[in-house]
């Protein structure tokens, strides 16, 4: 029987929220719980489905997808949608080669969408997206030991640092 591991949902998300800052200069914080609402504009992000089986044929390794909504707030509509533009660096490969390198594979980016939210006196401006990412779920025990030393066929011993 397969053992289960838990996959770190946290850690996955922690790749978007860094990049998100850094590079699109938009906060990105979960959509629900009560954490404090940032000034505008920000993303907020929500799990559509957290488990989707693909079959996984690697021996001690869970693959998976993972489907995520995005959605870009402001109070201009001008602003919600600079935001949907700039959530599109998804689509960017140098940064689908980055996410990989961390065990995510960026695998669809579905089209954008207006999702405006009418409150009493104004009305808050919505874009969203929807991503399909693929991770793989490896266990850390069963992860390999960096390699401190190599022996060539010379018999010459090299050793890290």
């Amino acid at each position: 029987m397969k053992e289960l591991h838990i996959f770190d949902y946290e850690k996955f998300m922690s790749q978007f929220v860094v990049g998100f800052k850094e590079d699109l200069g938009l906060t990105l914080r979960p959509s629900y719980g009560n954490a404090t609402v940032p000034e505008y504009p920000y993303v907020t992000y929500d799990f559509i489905d957290t488990h989707i089986d693909i079959g996984s044929s690697v021996e001690l390794q869970d693959q998976f997808d993972i489907v995520l909504m995005f959605i870009g707030h402001s109070n201009l509509l001008s602003e919600s949608l600079e935001a949907g533009n700039k959530m599109m660096w998804l689509k960017d490969r140098e940064i689908q080669y980055q996410l990989s390198d961390k065990g995510i594979d960026v695998i669809q980016i579905y089209d954008q969408s207006v999702l405006n939210n009418p409150m009493a006196i104004d009305t808050e401006r919505r874009v969203k997206f929807e991503a399909r990412f693929r991770v793989i779920n490896v266990p850390e025990d069963e992860t390999n030991p960096a390699i401190e030393e190599v022996v060539t066929n010379d018999n010459i011993r090299i050793k890290k640092g």
